[in-house]
């Protein structure tokens, strides 16, 4: 996915107090680097779903102890009480960052670059549908047909400058916007099992698409890449390979150029209109004059 060392062989060394673990069990680490602990996109499909794989498959059904942080956030640990419920795990030990821990038989995945995103196991994948339902506790409706717009103004990269210029846009054809930060982790994950389509500039927000159900339309904006600044900062294909794993409808477009070295950057009117009346028409109207646009354009 990015050629470039991973978060692990990036540490700096540092004194860290040993610590032995129990002998005789078998541990996993799902432990990810302290800069990653709050990413969700990465603690889902770096750690979680290939460790869910891995449970799926394996023959040997051994009891598993998981390895984590010593602090975690909420996700995580809605996210491993499910886990050790569904798999019947060993209660979780945590290691904190000034630790070294040491275990005779431990097991773990190997993450990027050695590990591409396109090869994430269908198994682990499926094994998704059953986390959230738990995550969410059960309440969200799937027939549900929700319009979603994921506002990043909220965070430091990435944020579209003329949002308020796009929100009638976006009423328009039935979208909420919403800022993902502070909600609670069940909201989240309703939100998008009962979306059946989803508009955000590229950010850790869209890992939510790994609720939404086959079908679900996806549309991603990245700033462009031809402006003073250069091309934007960690613009990677993850989500458009994760939609094609999981069945949705993912497209994607390129914006404005960034206006500041945090990727500050606009999509243009004309361009958001364009893209949802081709991906979410009103009525039959719409479809069949956008059909005939796109005849006279070609």
């Amino acid at each position: 996915v990015r050629p470039n060392p991973n978060w692990a062989v990036s540490l700096r060394p540092r004194r860290y107090a040993r610590r032995d673990l129990e002998p005789g069990v078998l541990h996993y680490l799902l432990m990810p680097p302290v800069p990653a602990i709050g990413h969700v996109f990465h603690w889902i499909f770096d750690y979680v779903t290939p460790f869910m794989t891995w449970l799926e498959e394996r023959a040997d059904k051994e009891p598993v102890r998981p390895i984590v942080n010593g602090r975690l956030t909420e996700f995580q640990r809605r996210t491993l009480d499910f886990l050790v419920a569904h798999y019947g795990l060993l209660k979780p030990v945590g290691v904190g960052a000034d630790e070294a821990a040491f275990v005779p038989r431990i097991a773990t995945s190997v993450l990027e670059p050695f590990a591409p995103r396109a090869m994430q196991a269908p198994t682990g994948l499926k094994a998704l549908e059953a986390l959230a339902h738990y995550l969410s506790a059960g309440m969200a409706a799937p027939s549900a047909r929700r319009r979603i717009y994921i506002s990043r103004n909220d965070a430091k990269l990435r944020r579209v400058a003329n949002e308020a210029e796009l929100s009638p846009l976006l009423a328009e054809r039935g979208f909420e916007t919403v800022i993902l930060k502070g909600m609670p982790i069940a909201d989240q994950v309703r939100l998008f099992i009962e979306a059946e389509g989803v508009v955000a500039p590229h950010g850790a927000g869209l890992a939510h698409i790994a609720w939404m159900r086959p079908g679900a339309k996806v549309v991603e904006f990245f700033p462009g890449a031809n402006g003073p600044l250069g091309a934007p900062k960690n613009a990677t294909a993850n989500f458009w390979i994760i939609s094609n794993q999981r069945g949705l409808d993912y497209a994607a477009y390129e914006a404005s150029p960034q206006t500041s070295r945090h990727d500050l950057f606009e999509i243009p009117a004309g361009l958001m209109q364009s893209a949802l009346v081709e991906h979410f028409p009103r009525d039959h109207w719409d479809r069949t004059d956008f059909s005939i646009r796109s005849q006279f354009a070609n």
